[in-house]
C-alpha cells in the first residue's frame, strides 16, 4: 500500500426530514424575532424624536408641510385650468382651418405642428437654470396640451363626432353623456329610476361642461374627450415633478402625451386613459 494507511470517511449522523424542517422553522422564527426588535426600536426612535421637538419646532414643521401641500394642490389646479383652456383654444382654431377634404393636408399639418411643439419641449428640457420658474411650468402645460389636442382635433376636422361616430361602444357612451347633460342627477344609461351601473364621474363632469357651454351632449362629447386627453399629460407633469426632477418629469409627461396619441385605445376611452396615465406617479407617492 506504498506506506499509506487506508482511510474511510467519518460517517455522519442522518438528520431526518422532520429535524430539518424543525431547524429551518426555528431559524426563520429567530430572524423574524430580530426583525420585530429592529422595527420596534425604529418606531421608538421616531416617537422619541417627535417628543424631543419643542412646541415652536413642531408648529414650524406643521406649517411647512401645510404650505407644501397647498403649493402642490395649487400647481395641479393651475395646470388643469391652463391645459383645459389651451385645449379649447386650439380646438376652436382647428375647426376654422381651411383644410381641403379629402386630402393628406390634415396629416401634414398635424405632423408639422407636433414637430414644432416637440422642439419647444426639448428646448425647455435643455434649458439650464438654478430654479424652475413658473413660466416654464406654464409653457410645459401649454405645450403638452397643444400636442395632445392637435393629435385629435385636426384629424377630426370637418366632423362634430368623436372617434367612431355613433357606432360601437359610442352607442352607449354618447347617450349616457347626453343624459348627464340634461340633468345633474346621476342616472343609469338605460333604465329609468335606477342608480348608475357605469362609472359616472367623467360623464357627469362632461355633462356639466356641455350644460355650461350650451352645447348638446352628442356634440360636446368630442370637445370634452379631446380636452381630457390634453389635460392628462399636464397633470402627469405636475405629479411626476413631486417625485423626480422637473426635466425628468417633462420627459415622462411627453412620453405620456405621445403614448395617448399613438395608440387608438387611449383615444377611444379618454376617461380610462386618465386613470392609466396618472396611476404610476400616484402609486409611487402612496
Amino acid at each position: 500500500n506504498f506506506g499509506f494507511e487506508a482511510t474511510s470517511p467519518v460517517p455522519q449522523p442522518y438528520i431526518g426530514g422532520d429535524q430539518n424542517r424543525g431547524g429551518t422553522l426555528a431559524g426563520l422564527q429567530h430572524v423574524a424575532d430580530l426583525e420585530d426588535v429592529a422595527l420596534r426600536r425604529s418606531a421608538d426612535s421616531v416617537r422619541e424624536a417627535r417628543r424631543s421637538l419643542t412646541g415652536p419646532e413642531a408648529a414650524l414643521i406643521a406649517r411647512s408641510a401645510g404650505r407644501s401641500a397647498r403649493r402642490r394642490i395649487g400647481e395641479l389646479a393651475a395646470g388643469l385650468v391652463l391645459a383645459a383652456s389651451v385645449s379649447l383654444v386650439v380646438q376652436w382654431i382647428s375647426v376654422r382651418l381651411p383644410l381641403p377634404e379629402p386630402s393628406f393636408a390634415k396629416l401634414e399639418v398635424t405632423l408639422l405642428i407636433a414637430a414644432a411643439v416637440l422642439a419647444g419641449l426639448v428646448a425647455l428640457a435643455a434649458r439650464t437654470g438654478p430654479v424652475w420658474s413658473l413660466w416654464r411650468s406654464a409653457a410645459v402645460w401649454s405645450g403638452l396640451a397643444t400636442l395632445s389636442t392637435i393629435a385629435l382635433s385636426i384629424p377630426l376636422h370637418g366632423t362634430r363626432w368623436y372617434l367612431g361616430g355613433l357606432f360601437g361602444d359610442n352607442l352607449f357612451r354618447i347617450p349616457y353623456f347626453t343624459h348627464m347633460t340634461a340633468s345633474a342627477t346621476p342616472v343609469d344609461m338605460t333604465y329609468r329610476g335606477l342608480p348608475s351601473f357605469y362609472s359616472v364621474g367623467w360623464f357627469w363632469t362632461g355633462g356639466r361642461f356641455a350644460a355650461l357651454t350650451g352645447l348638446p351632449g352628442w356634440a360636446a362629447y368630442k370637445d370634452f374627450a379631446i380636452l381630457t386627453m390634453a389635460v392628462v399629460p399636464a397633470l402627469a407633469f405636475s405629479l411626476w415633478s413631486m417625485l423626480v426632477s422637473r426635466k425628468t418629469a417633462l420627459v415622462l409627461a411627453t412620453v405620456t402625451a405621445l403614448a395617448g396619441a399613438a395608440s387608438l385605445t387611449p383615444m377611444w376611452e379618454p376617461y380610462a386613459w386618465a386613470v392609466y396615465a396618472l396611476a404610476p406617479p400616484v402609486a409611487v407617492m402612496m
